[in-house]
């Protein structure tokens, strides 16, 4: 099969990223802000194919009735810019951001 030998492994974990939102903003010399990247995600879920898993969903969203989820809110976003401390400058400084709704991780 065209599976890339997937199926003759003894373990495997699955990366599953539901209502990706990607944004790249480029601003003019000049400014403070050089460039601007942000992605998120809707949900993020990583499972464990292996058969004999203890746990099949490695990471999700964790679910509590005592702090329900907002509709519409976001499992994950980050954002990566880059600054520009002396808008006279070509030189610039990355910051980074990320922020995520409560992770249940299983190992």
């Amino acid at each position: 099969g065209g599976g890339g030998g997937a199926s003759s492994a003894s373990s495997a974990l699955q990366l599953e990223v539901l209502g990706l939102a990607l944004r790249y903003d480029a601003y003019e010399p000049g400014r403070h802000y050089a460039w601007r990247l942000a992605a998120s995600a809707a949900d993020v879920v990583v499972r464990d194919l292996t058969p004999s898993a203890a746990w099949p969903e490695v990471l999700t969203y964790l679910e509590s009735p005592l702090d329900p989820r907002e509709s519409g809110a976001r499992a994950v976003h980050a954002e990566l810019v880059s600054v520009r401390p002396d808008v006279e400058s070509a030189e610039t400084e990355f910051r980074a951001w990320l922020q995520a709704l409560p992770l249940w991780l299983r190992l």
